[in-house]
């Protein structure tokens, strides 16, 4: 058994070791019956005149030649296997759960076989669990739904009977923010589920204007920006036909918006821009807050992350709105990207000062 094992282990060095004790083979047999025909060549071309430099000569040559063959057939029996792997590494890490390597890769009997079945194990596992946590998550929200309406219909009506609506107290007003908080975190939890949903079936895309999308959302934030002493600003192109989903991208957009709204300080802006470049049309959204730390940038587009993980409730939202636009702009085939707005150095020893965060969608031409 450990004999078997050691050999299953050690199988492409014995096919490389075998492969090579047959090129040497090759090479001497066919080095010793060519040898006198190369050297009467060689004499009558007068290109060598001593038998002994040719047989020399000969032999290097061979050599040579045989190395370079059994590296190109070396090579190819370990990178051929391993270009092919690559891709459905590539697929699975953005997410596409259904890759996996072949069965004429997974059937080999050596290391690279070995690596094939680990990796379709590995891509198995992690698909149920994520299918696991999407089917979790998704019923707990529609459970929590139900509790949530029950509880604030009881407190209105308890506010009616007690005489509440025009002075609720202290206690009745903390208990209706978290009651909204927590029906804000699982209207956001269904949507993600939704998300999930059409990107394993698809969804529908019509014609519409991103620019008068972009317009929509900064009308829509307007009033919350005014009570909050900010405002919200557009900016570039009137018009931008485009073709996609326009409530998955407008709910991305808001989310945006909401999440720079929450960040920039008062008596600031949040600018909404919306540009063309060739074969794609991007939307930015660029606040005035303090950014985020270079090494986390990438980090605020997960779902349920937070930059600063000890904030209060009061201080931040579920972690789950860019997590929300990235999804809708991936089923898009675009991208998401955020960067920190620098000033120039005030002091030149020291790093630029952020003074503000830009999240940025590009969106390509979906039309056929």
């Amino acid at each position: 058994m450990k004999l078997l094992l050691f050999w299953r282990n050690l199988s492409i060095f014995w096919k490389t070791y075998t492969l090579s004790l047959m090129l040497s083979v090759s090479v001497t047999v066919i080095g010793e019956g060519a040898e006198d025909i190369v050297v009467a060549l060689l004499r009558r071309s007068h290109l060598i005149l001593n038998s002994r430099i040719s047989e020399n000569l000969l032999w290097v040559t061979a050599i040579l030649f045989s190395s370079l063959l059994g590296s190109l057939i070396i090579s190819r029996i370990i990178t051929g296997t391993l270009l092919r792997i690559q891709p459905a590494v590539e697929r699975l890490a953005k997410g596409e759960l259904d890759s996996r390597i072949k069965d004429i890769d997974t059937q080999r009997g050596d290391e690279l076989g070995s690596l094939s079945r680990s990796f379709n194990g590995m891509a198995d596992s992690f698909e149920r669990s994520l299918n696991s946590e999407r089917t979790l998550i998704r019923d707990l929200s529609h459970e929590m739904r139900s509790p949530l309406a029950r509880m604030k219909i009881s407190l209105a009506l308890l506010k009616r009977d007690y005489g509440w609506e025009e002075n609720p107290g202290s206690l009745v007003r903390q208990l209706e923010k978290d009651l909204d908080r927590m029906e804000l975190m699982v209207g956001q939890m269904l949507e993600r589920a939704r998300l999930d949903a059409v990107e394993r079936s698809g969804f529908e895309q019509s014609d519409f204007d991103l620019a008068q999308m972009a317009s929509e959302s900064v009308q829509d934030h307007l009033q919350i920006a005014k009570s909050e002493k900010k405002t919200v600003l557009l900016a570039g192109l009137n018009t931008a036909p485009y073709r996609g989903n326009a409530h998955l991208l407008k709910r991305a957009l808001d989310n945006m918006v909401k999440n720079a709204l929450h960040y920039t300080p008062p008596d600031s802006s949040v600018t909404v821009s919306l540009r063309s470049v060739p074969r794609a049309v991007i939307l930015e959204v660029i606040d005035q807050g303090p950014g985020v730390p270079p090494e986390r940038l990438s980090d605020i587009f997960r779902p349920f992350y937070r930059v600063d993980p000890a904030r209060s409730r009061s201080s931040g939202g579920f972690g789950l709105g860019l997590a929300i636009a990235r999804q809708a702009v991936q089923l898009h085939g675009g991208q998401i990207s955020a960067v920190n707005i620098l000033a120039g150095k005030t002091d030149p020893g020291g790093p630029d000062p952020v003074i503000g965060l830009k999240v940025a969608l590009t969106l390509p031409d979906l039309e056929p």
